[in-house]
């Protein structure tokens, strides 16, 4: 018969642990929230709009990485309590909790990973659509101001900055 690792008890560390994962999914899920109003206030050119949003985001990151940092002492005192090594995957620290904490772990693991996925993917969107946009622009501009492309060059020879024409945007477009 094979002998089997004894499981660790949660106890408070993995309680807090577990607290912490979920308070960071949270945050996380508000943070895809702002994001997702962001991505509406550039899309409809509310430039205010968008002001207040980046405002109130901030402090939501600033939280997210409080809770991360936190989660991750967490995370490397439990890791350390299984017995198990530095690079050791989240799922091996785990199979050393009881089942159901194990459970419990595992789905909140799942959960904060598709939380920054969700993340990932509509920071990807704003920010090709910003691109786009940004692209446009500047090719228009371009088109209006054709002696303003590339490198301008003195007589001598070297590189000389281009000298900015007054531009007027409105913002209401």
């Amino acid at each position: 018969m094979e002998k089997s690792d004894p499981l660790v008890p949660v106890g408070p560390l993995g309680q807090k642990l577990r607290v912490l994962m979920s308070e960071e999914i949270a945050m996380l899920d508000l943070f895809c929230e702002k994001e997702a109003e962001i991505n509406g206030f550039i899309h409809r050119c509310d430039w205010r709009g968008l002001s207040g949003a980046l405002k109130d985001l901030a402090p939501i990151g600033e939280e997210i990485e409080r809770l991360d940092r936190e989660r991750h002492r967490e995370y490397e005192s439990l890791r350390e309590k299984a017995g198990e090594a530095e690079n050791a995957s989240f799922y091996q620290v785990i199979l050393k909790l009881s089942p159901d904490d194990r459970n419990v772990c595992g789905d909140l693991y799942r959960r904060l990973k598709l939380a920054v996925l969700k993340i990932q993917g509509l920071t990807l969107a704003i920010d090709s659509h910003v691109r786009t946009i940004s692209g446009t622009i500047h090719g228009i501009l371009n088109d209006f101001y054709p002696h303003r492309r590339g490198k301008l060059y003195s007589r001598g020879g070297s590189e000389r900055p281009v000298e900015d024409n007054a531009v007027v945007i409105n913002h209401k477009l």
